[in-house]
């Protein structure tokens, strides 16, 4: 199967992930996790990529990262094989420490910043090893939330302070102006859904859902009709022209990929389930 082209452009941020080979871990001591953040500021020291937050999990990490004139693919070579070649060494092992490439999300958005943040910290109180983000050794969340915390000499940044950051901006609003039409990750409703596309002899795709920072129906329809150009009120005319039928496919298309019943929907925009199944037919 061959690997689809990855964007590396410059002046993006990116949301990086990667993982340990067939998921195994990746750190067993804290002499693991504190040898990756001496190896990620010698790497961030040499490069100028920027990083504004951070979690080390067991089996896999997550960067926030804001690519300048080094390209992503060399910052992220230099880490992984670094901590492979360390991690070989130190176990005994051979082979590929991490699995396939790494994963990497563009942002589209200055709101989009915000709600990844808190995801990345997040990881920790998902999976119950911590009450509080802010208690958990191996991420940036102590930085954000007290201004201090264990690795206080790696070269972090704070996004609230970033020049590009604004969150009174609409989650519409594009850094670049780049549409949001071409496929790329990084809109508000797209980070609901994010999707991670497997190569290899894992071909296919899944879905992760992330319920937890979703909108209620009503209010996430109301959005995506007022970027349209039209009104919640317009859902309730009867008589609605070809255009704006047009207009309502793909939302609500994004609304059953997003994880709302086709049910909740078609008493939203007060129209019959069945309805609703023949528009998404055309």
């Amino acid at each position: 199967m061959s690997r689809a082209a990855r964007l590396d452009l410059k002046g993006f941020f990116y949301h990086v992930i990667s993982r340990g080979q067939r998921k195994n871990p990746i750190f067993f001591s804290r002499k693991d996790y504190d040898k990756f953040v001496k190896i990620l500021d010698n790497v961030l020291a040499e490069t100028d990529i920027e990083l504004f937050a951070f979690c080390l999990m067991r089996n896999h990490f997550h960067l926030l990262v804001r690519r300048n004139d080094t390209h992503l693919h060399r910052f992220m070579k230099l880490l992984n094989t670094r901590y492979a070649v360390y991690f070989n060494h130190e176990y005994g092992c051979v082979g590929h420490v991490f699995q396939d490439r790494y994963k990497s999300f563009i942002v589209m958005n200055e709101r989009y910043l915000s709600y990844l943040k808190e995801y990345i910290h997040n990881n920790p109180l998902r999976k119950g090893v911590v009450e509080k983000a802010e208690q958990y050794r191996y991420s940036s969340a102590a930085f954000y939330a007290k201004g201090n915390y264990a690795y206080s000499q790696l070269n972090l940044s704070n996004i609230f302070e970033h020049p590009g950051y604004d969150d009174r901006i609409d989650p519409t609003y594009q850094i670049f102006g780049i549409p949001e039409s071409n496929g790329v990750l990084g809109s508000f409703e797209e980070y609901l859904v994010l999707e991670k596309r497997l190569s290899g002899r894992e071909a296919g795709k899944y879905i992760e859902r992330r319920k937890q920072f979703a909108k209620p129906l009503e209010k996430m329809l109301s959005v995506m009709i007022q970027e349209k150009g039209y009104s919640i009120e317009d859902l309730k005319l009867l008589r609605w022209n070809r255009e704006f039928k047009k207009d309502l496919i793909p939302i609500i298309r994004t609304l059953v990929k997003l994880g709302y019943g086709r049910t909740d929907i078609s008493k939203a925009i007060g129209r019959s389930r069945g309805w609703i199944n023949q528009l998404l037919k055309y």
